[in-house]
């Protein structure tokens, strides 16, 4: 960190500076305090929050030193640091870059030259070398290091376009001894080579190419080395640029070397309602940006992935070089999630590498794909994501390219924009119901649609569960099944057909808090089960506090890791008193684990200590 003069300032001990790192990478935006510690420490003493204000203390300290007063932002939520883009080296940087592929784009390899020199003049050393790495930091470290990687390709190719090949020869091979499975780097020292009339040397730097590839990966060069090795065997001097539009990434493609792809589902039929939803992803999509990534959040259930593949199929047409599609597996309670690796072999994959040529380490897989997705204009749809951490090796690093993300939590660490989406409005619900079952039955008994509709809590997946009832039992009054429906001891039985189950839109997320390695997951699970007998219909940190027995700031955390994972909802943010409120039908599955896991006489202490009475019979849920 540095003064307005350019001074060094001091920011004081590893974990400040770990803290600075992690307010920098995501600035202007709030980092929730329960994730800065988890970066902070890998095992958080108990004094983990008290420290974590220390540090933030000795930090605006230093800031004030530096002339920056007021720049760390507390709030209840975390903590935010205010910063301008041309006051942090990585947002400079990635301006530059910018500015530079589009220059390189348009084929002006001056001015192309000239911002890529600058953009990496602003590095000391390798990205966050300084500071403690927990999964955020080394994620993002790694992702600032392949795009410095990827920003010197860039300026290498605009001096190639400007036939400077003798000026990077030496560049390259330095840069390769480092870095030797950069297969457009190795390209490119081809390329530079052939410029200065030395095809002995191109095809000796082939060689070079694939003696580090199968030492180090055990992999052939891919289509792009050779297909530039056999221009230099079968034709001597000519000029290879017609070879390198077609292989080369970050260069416009002449003939695609793979079909283009195309991996969208089906567009979904049943998704009604959600007009506003969609304007907001589409505009937030096309918002441009570094890439646009675009984060759709929400309950298990409630239509997410719906929307994003309909919004993707309504913008295809603006992504000319195809629509990459991968679901993460993270909202099935049968399924692991995808680890980052499975799911970038499926992504290389649909651009053409084949399997014998794919990286065996992720960094290297990561730095394959992104450098496949460079100059290109492409939509990538990751669905149903678990965590940050599956998600940050595959975003693109291409400002052509958008990324929409699907979630059951908040991806807060992700750089992008967050939208949620929420339960469907009541008249939305009913032409769902309508659509599933015809409008002469809802119409014919239009209350007891209403009814249906109402039980269903505006959860789509519950909708479409009791129109498949409906619709496999023409005989079957909309009547007999409100009727079934109202008995909440059967309801979530009721909303199981076939595959569909209202239950697995919250089994595998309180599954996680219950076998997560922290002690506030396991505390939050067992929060949620027990809030699930209470007849309180807002509950607050106080009641939370209560009903586990624990201090008021530990309940804190409790509530807002259950609102992190969507499994209970805020209902009022006033100051000091935030309330928060469990739906009608997770607060029914809720209940059904308490009374599996809970013995009679915990249950009997936890409501005696919020003051309800453990023999009163069990809360009825109001329509």
């Amino acid at each position: 960190m540095a003064d307005h003069c350019g001074r060094p300032v001091p920011v004081g001990s590893r974990k400040q500076r770990t803290l600075l790192a992690l307010l920098l990478i995501s600035p202007n935006r709030v980092i929730r305090g329960e994730n800065l510690v988890t970066e902070l420490w890998r095992e958080p003493p108990t004094s983990a929050r008290a420290n974590l204000r220390t540090y933030a203390t000795g930090l605006r300290r230093a800031l004030s030193v530096a002339g920056a007063t007021h720049r760390l932002v507390t709030n209840r939520r975390g903590y935010r640091i205010e910063v301008d883009g041309d006051e942090v080296d990585s947002l400079r940087f990635e301006r530059l870059v910018r500015d530079g592929r589009h220059h390189l784009g348009h084929g002006d390899g001056a001015a192309a030259e000239r911002d890529l020199a600058a953009a990496l003049a602003l590095w000391r050393g390798p990205a966050l070398e300084d500071v403690d790495h927990g999964p955020v930091l080394s994620s993002a470290a790694t992702a600032l290091n392949e795009a410095r990687n990827m920003a010197f390709e860039d300026l290498v190719e605009a001096r190639l376009l400007k036939g400077g090949g003798l000026e990077v020869v030496s560049d390259l091979r330095r840069f390769l001894a480092a870095e030797p499975f950069r297969e457009r780097a190795w390209g490119q020292l081809m390329r530079a080579l052939h410029q200065t009339g030395d095809a002995a040397g191109a095809l000796a730097a082939y060689a070079g190419a694939r003696e580090a590839l199968a030492k180090g990966l055990g992999i052939e060069p891919g289509v792009a080395l050779s297909r530039l090795q056999r221009a230099v065997l079968t034709r001597g001097g000519v000029d290879l640029d017609e070879v390198i539009t077609t292989t080369v990434p970050g260069r416009p493609a002449k003939t695609p070397s793979a079909p283009m792809p195309r991996q969208l589902p089906p567009d979904a039929a049943l998704l009604v309602g959600r007009r506003a939803d969609a304007a907001a992803v589409r505009a937030a999509v096309l918002s441009g940006g570094r890439p646009a990534v675009v984060a759709v959040h929400g309950p298990g259930g409630i239509g997410k992935s719906a929307l994003a593949v309909r919004v993707a199929h309504e913008l295809a047409d603006r992504f000319p070089d195809g629509t990459l599609y991968v679901d993460l597996q993270g909202a099935c309670p049968s399924m692991a999630p995808l680890q980052p690796q499975a799911a970038l072999d499926r992504l290389v994959r649909a651009l053409g590498v084949p399997p014998s040529q794919t990286p065996r380490h992720l960094p290297d897989e990561s730095s394959l794909y992104r450098s496949l997705l460079a100059a290109h204009r492409m939509l990538v749809v990751l669905d149903n994501a678990v965590d940050a951490a599956q998600v940050q090796p595959l975003l693109p690093a291409d400002e052509n390219c958008a990324v929409l993300i699907t979630s059951r939590r908040v991806l807060a660490t992700i750089d992008g924009r967050h939208h949620a989406v929420g339960p469907l409005p009541h008249e939305d619900g009913l032409r769902l119901l309508e659509h599933l079952v015809g409008a002469a039955r809802t119409r014919a008994e239009p209350a007891q649609a209403k009814q249906i509709v109402d039980y269903c809590d505006g959860l789509p997946l519950a909708i479409r569960i009791a129109g498949a009832r409906l619709t496999a039992q023409p005989g079957l009054s909309l009547r007999a099944l409100v009727d079934r429906l109202g008995d909440t001891g059967r309801r979530l039985d009721v909303l199981h057909f076939d595959e569909m189950a209202v239950r697995s839109a919250y089994s595998g997320t309180y599954r996680d808090l219950q076998e997560g390695t922290r002690a506030e997951d396991r505390l939050a699970g067992r929060a949620f089960r027990l809030l699930g007998l209470l007849r309180a219909p807002l509950v607050t940190a106080q009641i939370v506090a209560a009903l586990l027995d624990v201090e008021h700031p530990v309940a804190e955390v409790v509530l807002d890791r259950l609102a992190e994972v969507r499994l209970i909802e805020v209902a009022d943010l006033r100051p000091g008193q935030p309330h928060y409120r469990l739906q009608r039908l997770p607060g029914l599955y809720a209940a059904e684990q308490a009374r599996r896991e809970e013995s009679a006489d915990e249950v009997s202490s936890a409501l005696q200590r919020v003051g309800e009475d453990p023999t009163a019979p069990p809360p009825v849920m109001p329509c």
